[in-house]
Order: C-alpha cells, then sequence, then structure tokens
C-alpha cells in the first residue's frame, strides 16, 4: 500500500512538472483584425494557428488573444466571410506575447471561402466544375417551407417553385431543364455528407430546420456530380449544418418569430347580390334566399410560431453542439395544421494532437399534421358553391342540393377527421486518422430510420349529410431504414508549386421499405374514428381492404478523384465512380462515372498585367451521371393475383404476369459539357460567373407497348430515348458601397434553358406504329371537359400546349378556331384539328437581390421572374363560362369574348384560356435592427446579441395573368397548368427576434 501512494505521488508530480514544462514553452499572440478599406474593426474573424487546432474568434473591437502558441516561427491565419483571408508568421517567444494585426480585403463574393464538393472541400477560387454555394447570410430571409426556400432565386439554373400554400408541400426544384421522360426528378440531397432518402411522402430538404442550417452548395454540372454515380443527373445539393468553430466561445442562442398569412389573390366570383341581379336580367340562376361567402365559411387568417434554441460550445480536444426547434403552422384552411419539433446533436474529439478525430452526429424530426381532407377539392367547391344557399338545412344537416360533384365544402371540412405522424431519425459517426500530415483516412457509418402512421375516418354527419354513402376509416403505417458504410483516404502535398490532392474511397448502402393499410367501411358508430377497424361490417362481408408490401436494393461504389493545381494557375480535376445498383438489369448491374474538369487562372499571367481583373477564370468540364430506376424489381417478371373464379368444386384466385422481365434494364445516362467563365474586379467590388452547357440523356426509361404474345405482358420497361437540354448561366455580384457605417451588395442570376426530345424509339422498341408521328398525349383538364393539356413529341421540347386555337367567336356565342390550314372554322367542325397553344416551361429565369447595412440597421430584398411561357388558366377554362349555372362562377364569365359577345357554348379546352405567364415577384422584404449590448437594460446583462426583424412574404406581382398566382407547377410532363384543384398560396408578415447568451 505504502509502496502504491509513493508511486501515486510521484507520478502526479512527475505530471504537474511536465505540465508547467509544457506551459513555459509557450506564448501569446495578440493584435487586432480591421477592414482594409474602412480601417473599422471586424468582430467575428476566426484566427488559428495553421497545422494546429488552436484558434480563437475576434470580439467586437476586431481585438484578439491567442494564448498557449507554441514558441518559435508560427504561422497565423484569418479568415471571414466576405473578406480575403491572409496569413502571418510571427514569432512566439516563452511567457512572452508577439502581436499581429490583420487588414483584411473585402470581396463581393467570398473566393477563399471552402465550399463542399462531395467527399471533401475546395476553395471557391479552386473549382472547376459548375457548383453554386450559398452561406446563411444570404439565405432568404424569411420562414422557410423547406432548405430549398432558402435559396429560392439565388443560384442560376436552379428552379424552385412553391405553387401552392399547402404548409404540408414540399417545395418543386427543377436544375438545369427537364432531363427524363418518366424518370426520378428530384436531386441527391446530402446532409453533411450522408445522404438522404426521400420519399413520395418525404422530401429529404425538410429534414434539417432551416436555422439549423450554415450553408448549401449545389453541383450543378457533371463534371462535378459524377462522383456520386446513378444519382447525380437532376444535381446534388449539399447541406452543412451548423457546428462549433475553432475560437468559439461557449454561447446559446435562440430565434423565434411568429407569421400571420392571408390569401394572395382572392379570385373575382359573384355575389349572392350578383346572382340576384343577374336572375332578374333572365339567367337562369336559381335564388335559395340566403347569402353565404364560402371563401370565408372554409378559410381562416392563420398564426404561426417557431422558435429555435442552439447551445454551442467545447475546449481546444471537445467540442460539441445541440439545438431543439419547434413549429407550429397553421394553413389558410381551417383544419390545416402542422406541428414540427427537430433536434440535433453534434459533438466533436480529437486526440494525439489532433491526429485522431472522432465526430457523432444525431438527427431527429417528428412532424405531425392534418390528414383526410382534401383542401384542393375543397377550395374547387368552395370556389362553386351559390352564394345564394346556406350551410345547414333545416334538420341540421348540411345544406345539399344533389347535384353532380357538388359537396358541402364545410361540411368536407368538418366531418372528415385524420392524422399523420411522421417521425425521422439519422445517426451517423466519423473517425478520421492522420498518421502523416498529407494523409487523412476517414471511416463513416450511420443509418437512417423513417416511419409514418396515419388514420381518416368520416363521421356520421357526412353519411346523414349525402357527404359520404358509408361510414369509413382507414390506417396506413409505413417504415424505412437504410444503412451507410463509408471509407475514404485523401492524401494532400504540394511539390514545389504542384499541389495535388488524390482521393479514394468505397461506399455501401442499402435501403428497406415496408408498408401496410387497411380500410373498412359500415361502422355502426363514428365514436372510435380510426381506432377500431375490426367492427365495420364490411371486413365479415368481404369487401375491407388490406394491402401491405416491402421492397429493398442496395447501391455499391468504388469512387477516386484527383485534385491538381500548377501554381494556382492551371487546375485539374478527374474523378471516377464504379457503382453497382441492385435495381439494374442483370446484363448491367456495374455502371461506369467519369468526370473530368480543368481551370485556366488567366490573371495570373503576365499579359494580365495592368488589366482590372483581380481574378478571372476559364473552366471546361465533362461529366457522366445517372438517373437510376425509381423502384425495385423493375428489372424482373412481375406476377399479380386476380379474383376468384371456381375450379374443381374450389374457389381458386387467379394469376396473370403483370411485368416483363428485362436484363439490359439499367440506369439512364447523363453526359454533360460545361464552359464556364468566373471573374472579379475593382478590388474584389465585382465578382460573376457565366456558363455555357449541353446535356444529353440518353438511355431514356419509358413504357412501351410490345404484343403478348412472344411477351408475358403487353408493356415492357426500356432504355431507349434520348432528351437534349442547352443552357446558359449568368451571376452577378456588386459591393455598391463600402463605408464604415453603410454596405450596400446587389446581386442578380439570369438563366436560360432549351430543350428537346431527341428520341423514343430504337431498332427493337418505337412509340407508336412506324410512320406514326412519334408522339403522345398527356396531362389532363378533369370533368367535364376531359381533354390532354400537352402533347410530347419527338424532336419538339417538353411542355407544348395542345389543343384548339380559337381565333373568334359567333354571333350564337360559338368558337371559331382555327384548321390545320389556318382557316377559320366553327368548333362544331373542328373535331381534332389540334395545334400547339404554347409551352408551360419558362424561356428565362431572373433572380435578383439587394442587402443593405446601415450601422445598426439591415435591409434585404429578394425578387425574382420568369419569362417566356403560358399557362393554362383552368379557373377562367371552368368558370368563365355563363352557360353552366348551377355552379358559381367568375365575374367575368359576363365580359364579351373577343370584345363581342357573351360565350354560348360548353365547356372545352382553347387557346383562349392559355395565357402568358410572365412575372416578376417582390418575393422578400426584410427590415432588422441589431442592438448593441451596451444599450440594453441591465437585467439583460448576460445578452451578447439582439436582433429583432420584421419580413413580408410574397408582397407583389408584376403580371398580365388573370389567374391567382402566376408560380404554377413545373413538375411533370405538363408544366404551366394552373388547376382549378390547387391549394391557394398567401402573403405571409412575420416578426421575429433573436438572442444570444
Amino acid at each position: 500500500m505504502r509502496t502504491w501512494i509513493i508511486r501515486t505521488t510521484m507520478a502526479a508530480v512527475l505530471s504537474v512538472a511536465s505540465a508547467s514544462a509544457a506551459s513555459a514553452q509557450t506564448g501569446t499572440v495578440m493584435g487586432t483584425v480591421t477592414d482594409r478599406e474602412t480601417a473599422q474593426p471586424l468582430p467575428g474573424a476566426q484566427v488559428t494557428v495553421v497545422g494546429t487546432q488552436r484558434g480563437v474568434i475576434t470580439n467586437d473591437d476586431g481585438r484578439y488573444i491567442l494564448q498557449s502558441v507554441p514558441t518559435g516561427e508560427v504561422t497565423l491565419r484569418v479568415q471571414r466571410i466576405g473578406y480575403a483571408s491572409a496569413e502571418q508568421v510571427v514569432t512566439a517567444t516563452t511567457g512572452g506575447s508577439a502581436v499581429a494585426d490583420f487588414a483584411l480585403q473585402p470581396q463581393a463574393v467570398d473566393l477563399e471561402r471552402l465550399v463542399v464538393t462531395g467527399y471533401g472541400e475546395q476553395r471557391r477560387e479552386d473549382l472547376t466544375g459548375a457548383i453554386a454555394s450559398v452561406s446563411s447570410e444570404d439565405f432568404v430571409q424569411a420562414p422557410a417551407r423547406d432548405a430549398a426556400a432558402l435559396i429560392q432565386g439565388k443560384i442560376a439554373g436552379l428552379v424552385v417553385t412553391q405553387p401552392t400554400g399547402d404548409p404540408r408541400a414540399d417545395s418543386e426544384i427543377m436544375l438545369r431543364g427537364i432531363t427524363t421522360v418518366i424518370g426520378d426528378r428530384s436531386p441527391l440531397v446530402l446532409v453533411d455528407g450522408v445522404p438522404v432518402t426521400g420519399y413520395d411522402d418525404r422530401s429529404p430538404l425538410e429534414l434539417v430546420a432551416s436555422q439549423d442550417i450554415e450553408s448549401i452548395d449545389v453541383l450543378k454540372d457533371g463534371s462535378a456530380a459524377a462522383v456520386y454515380g446513378s444519382r447525380a443527373s437532376n444535381g446534388v445539393i449539399l447541406i452543412t449544418t451548423k457546428k462549433y468553430k475553432t475560437g468559439m466561445k461557449p454561447t446559446i442562442s435562440y430565434n423565434g418569430y411568429a407569421s400571420v398569412q392571408s390569401l394572395y389573390n382572392q379570385p373575382d366570383f359573384l355575389d349572392a347580390d350578383d346572382y340576384r341581379r343577374l336572375a332578374g336580367e333572365g339567367f337562369d340562376f336559381i335564388d335559395h334566399g340566403f347569402e353565404t361567402d364560402w371563401q370565408d365559411q372554409v378559410l381562416r387568417q392563420p398564426v404561426s410560431f417557431t422558435h429555435n434554441l442552439t447551445v454551442t460550445g467545447g475546449a481546444e480536444d471537445t467540442h460539441y453542439s445541440a439545438s431543439l426547434g419547434y413549429e407550429d403552422t397553421q394553413g389558410i384552411f381551417r383544419r390545416s395544421d402542422q406541428q414540427e419539433m427537430t433536434g440535433r446533436f453534434n459533438i466533436g474529439h480529437s486526440m494525439w494532437e489532433g491526429k485522431l478525430q472522432a465526430d457523432l452526429n444525431l438527427l431527429s424530426r417528428v412532424e405531425n399534421s392534418t390528414e383526410g381532407i382534401d383542401f384542393d377539392y375543397t377550395w374547387r367547391q368552395a370556389l362553386i358553391r351559390n352564394p345564394t344557399d346556406r350551410v345547414y338545412a333545416d334538420d341540421g344537416t348540411y345544406q345539399v342540393r344533389g347535384i353532380y360533384f357538388y359537396p358541402n365544402p364545410v361540411g368536407m371540412i368538418n366531418e372528415f377527421n385524420g392524422d399523420e405522424e411522421d417521425r425521422s431519425v439519422r445517426l451517423h459517426g466519423t473517425l478520421t486518422y492522420r498518421p502523416f500530415t498529407n494523409l487523412r483516412l476517414s471511416a463513416l457509418a450511420g443509418t437512417e430510420k423513417y416511419s409514418q402512421l396515419n388514420g381518416t375516418a368520416n363521421t356520421s354527419m357526412a353519411v346523414r349529410s349525402t357527404l359520404n354513402s358509408t361510414l369509413f376509416a382507414s390506417r396506413y403505417t409505413r417504415a424505412t431504414e437504410d444503412r451507410i458504410l463509408e471509407l475514404t483516404g485523401t492524401y494532400s502535398n504540394d511539390f514545389e508549386g504542384h499541389y495535388v490532392t488524390l482521393l479514394g474511397g468505397y461506399s455501401y448502402q442499402d435501403f428497406e421499405d415496408e408498408n401496410f393499410w387497411a380500410r373498412n367501411e359500415d361502422f355502426p358508430t363514428d365514436l372510435f374514428g380510426y381506432n377500431e377497424l375490426g367492427i365495420g361490417d364490411a371486413l365479415g362481408e368481404g369487401r375491407a381492404r388490406i394491402e401491405s408490401g416491402k421492397s429493398s436494393h442496395k447501391v455499391i461504389g468504388f469512387f477516386s478523384r484527383l485534385n491538381y493545381d500548377w501554381n494556382n494557375r492551371f487546375l485539374l480535376m478527374g474523378s471516377l465512380r464504379y457503382e453497382g445498383n441492385s435495381r439494374f438489369g442483370a446484363n448491367h448491374k456495374w455502371g461506369l462515372f467519369p468526370g473530368v474538369s480543368a481551370g485556366w487562372r488567366i490573371s495570373e499571367e503576365g499579359f494580365m498585367d495592368g488589366m482590372p481583373f483581380d481574378d478571372l477564370k476559364l473552366r471546361l468540364g465533362y461529366g457522366v451521371t445517372g438517373i437510376a430506376p425509381a423502384e425495385s424489381y423493375l428489372s424482373l417478371t412481375s406476377y399479380e393475383y386476380d379474383d376468384r373464379f371456381p375450379f374443381r368444386g374450389n374457389w381458386v384466385q387467379g394469376i396473370s404476369p403483370a411485368r416483363n422481365p428485362n436484363p439490359d434494364l439499367r440506369w439512364e445516362r447523363k453526359d454533360e459539357i460545361n464552359v464556364g467563365l468566373d471573374y472579379s474586379l475593382f478590388d474584389y467590388r465585382l465578382a460573376g460567373s457565366l456558363d455555357v452547357y449541353r446535356r444529353d440523356t440518353r438511355d431514356m426509361l419509358y413504357e412501351y407497348d410490345v404484343p403478348s404474345p412472344p411477351f408475358l405482358f403487353n408493356e415492357i420497361l426500356a432504355n431507349v430515348g434520348h432528351m437534349r437540354n442547352n443552357g446558359v448561366e449568368a451571376e452577378l455580384t456588386y459591393d455598391i458601397v463600402r463605408s464604415a457605417d453603410l454596405r450596400w451588395q446587389a446581386s442578380a442570376n439570369w438563366s436560360t434553358n432549351t430543350n428537346e426530345l431527341v428520341s423514343l424509339s430504337n431498332e427493337f422498341f418505337q412509340l407508336g406504329a412506324e410512320g406514326e408521328e412519334q408522339c403522345f398525349n398527356t396531362g389532363y383538364t378533369g370533368e367535364p371537359v376531359q381533354k390532354s393539356t400537352h402533347r410530347v413529341c419527338v424532336g419538339e421540347p417538353i411542355g407544348n400546349f395542345w389543343g384548339l386555337k380559337s381565333v373568334g367567336i359567333d354571333e350564337n356565342g360559338a368558337w371559331i378556331v382555327e384548321d390545320t390550314l389556318g382557316n377559320p372554322i366553327s368548333i362544331e367542325e373542328a373535331g381534332d384539328q389540334y395545334h400547339v397553344l404554347g409551352n408551360g416551361l419558362p424561356d428565362h429565369y431572373v433572380g435578383f437581390s439587394t442587402a443593405v447595412d446601415y450601422k445598426a440597421w439591415d435591409l434585404s430584398v429578394n425578387m425574382r421572374g420568369a419569362f417566356g411561357h403560358q399557362i393554362l388558366n383552368f379557373q377562367r377554362m371552368f368558370y368563365e363560362n355563363p352557360t353552366n349555372t348551377e355552379y358559381n362562377m367568375l365575374e367575368s364569365a359576363f365580359d364579351p369574348v373577343f370584345g363581342e359577345t357573351l360565350l354560348d357554348y360548353e365547356l372545352d379546352l382553347v387557346s383562349y384560356y392559355v395565357e402568358d405567364g410572365d412575372y416578376w415577384k417582390v418575393d422578400n422584404v426584410t427590415l432588422g435592427y441589431t442592438f448593441e449590448p451596451s444599450v440594453l437594460p441591465g437585467f439583460l446583462e448576460v445578452v451578447t446579441g439582439a436582433r429583432l426583424y420584421v419580413s413580408g412574404r410574397n408582397l407583389l406581382v408584376l403580371t398580365g395573368y388573370k389567374g391567382m398566382d402566376p408560380e404554377v407547377s413545373l413538375r411533370g410532363l405538363d408544366p404551366g397548368n394552373d388547376f382549378r384543384d390547387t391549394y391557394p398560396t398567401t402573403r405571409m408578415f412575420t416578426a421575429g427576434l433573436g438572442l444570444t447568451f
């Protein structure tokens, strides 16, 4: 025992002596970081000792004190968003202090900011591919539906639309045009380097709370995205969450806001007074003797709240970051609600002087929302309901009239019940080892689980009011899980001006998806809703329905990438991914996806001396990416069970082929070439880029009719088609004013895209019979018109409207249309003499944003627009016709058509309802004020920062379009359809508060 005490005491003494000796061999460096042009101090700059984990953040006066700096010569690096980084060699003396001041050059575009490129990072100025990056400081400063809404209008070529006001809906995304006919159109999304799986009922962009996102990087061209192989043709979106930064002080921050909404553009339908006036003028309107504002009956003025709390801290070896967010969102329809809670935790630890690092990430999300109410269809019924009618009949049931497709909209909201809960949990860990300075080995492993549970039911009141013929209830559940393992190695070195980075890696990911659904009817009571499915009579009578399913697939990849930089003049990148996917056919289980790009920094050449360019770089890239089949087992023979039939005295369930095998099924291959130019001028005050690209999607999937026999089934999925997109993109940022009190910056972007379906046939599979026009119709008007809205033809672009071309109206109120030779004829004689009536895809997209910081005030404005396209106005097509007086209609139904006479013809799709869709939106305006801690009351002395702001969203639209909102869906093969059953968009006003402790 005594020996153990002596040894322990000696060890403790030696440890203290060693620590004291180590402390004595370090020094302190202090200084100030300022703006080179204004000489103003720069708070929030990060000062680090190159090659170590030591760092500090400058205070409000731009000062820093960096302690425990190793003695001798060390290199300090200073970085701050919006400024060029700077380095300085200083000599730290044992127990002494050294001074190092820095003056940073402001930049309109932060060229030295690290951009996530996939399995790594690069400085923006070293990029050779078409990669866009937006940091949190430049996000749209308004409540965001998902991550895509934060960068809406910010990136040239990336189109983000929100055609519905439904709080449960996700943003629609299109990058560089439509690249497929029936393939998946969703981009690949990664959060902190890990892919997020998206499903029909869950967008991967909803996983992270917008307040937790640090930056969003978008790999736009093939050379940049090729490293992700068969999932990257629609672009790659890389989301980086906020984490601890070296030198940060422990902080607690709170961000919260409240929002109110109102209907953006209320359509002008007839009211009760109009009904009675028109009835007096001889029109066949029915006056029920009441007066009801049906829109007011189903809508409300919603109020929503969001709260987010973040805790960040740590020391040199261990750091952590955690956040908790809660959103309570109301839609403009009554009972249209959504609550969401997100939690995120990150902890990192390093040891052995930074050689070994461990990082653990946990992300959880729970969303509860209203289910079972068709708000889109409710909106239709609220518009067409007779304004002289009443909500309730004398017996207390809902007033119904026995008219075709005419349910009571108030009953639809009140008597259909349901809810849904969605849960997502992601757990990932990364272990990184640096055996020596130039080599980094990393292993990432993790899992993601997603589950959905919903239930729907109606009430006995719905049955008594003939909203439904029977009491029904249903339950649905879904569970998915994916697991990932990635092993990477990165080697970097500088060989006398030749800087090389070599990456190699292995990726494995598997997926499982299962679901169950049950529905029963004829319940004896509605007291239990969907919680007693077994008591419905339909179960015993064999009319209940039960469905279930399960699927799985795997993706395995081997990848490598080489980055080469010679004296910051010539840049080269080459990547290769060899990927296998179990969804591919037996003959094509593996694919090869190369990418190569090069850059020439022209500004480093001698002949550029005296030119105003601070940076000028030419880029050229080529890459191959893919779109994998959207479902598992599509390459295999499939059978389905049919109705039962009597056989040898028993009822036997029939079985028949449902899918042909195709061992040659594979990915859709996209080849893309991109030429780009990046530039900065006038002391980095003006910066921009220009990109020109061509992308060809070959081996495009399509369902073809085939003879049966010899085929088992009359359709087959095959890789045949070819689609081409050409485009140009430009971005420009200008620091208009840089001064001590005022900084004013403006940014603009523009893009254009042309699309052509080059081919959809080959020697084995043809679109239609030989010699026929290679076309098919798509899109649908709905009842009672019941026509296709678009036509897709080989040699033409996607998005062409297809219908009768109206050129006038006769004295009887019937349409005069144009035949295929250009002659005017009566619509009665037209038959199928259809024309292309326009195109729903815009030719041009423009975005503009400006930000002004004046002392403690900040103002940001975001605007965007789309031009050169058409929109089919469903509201006018269905409700601008005075002949069907059973339904309410627009006031404009009584305007003379073409200024001549009233329409007196049945509903039809004619070009009169296809309008120019050009628009310019003042999308968001935010005004904020940041309080200095010194002006806050004494009881708030723990507050180190406070900001108060107000914001408006969807404030103003300049357009000639007559519909509610020209921002309509561009998804699918029928872009530009402004459907009548669409949750209306809203205008939003927000007040928010941010606090830092």
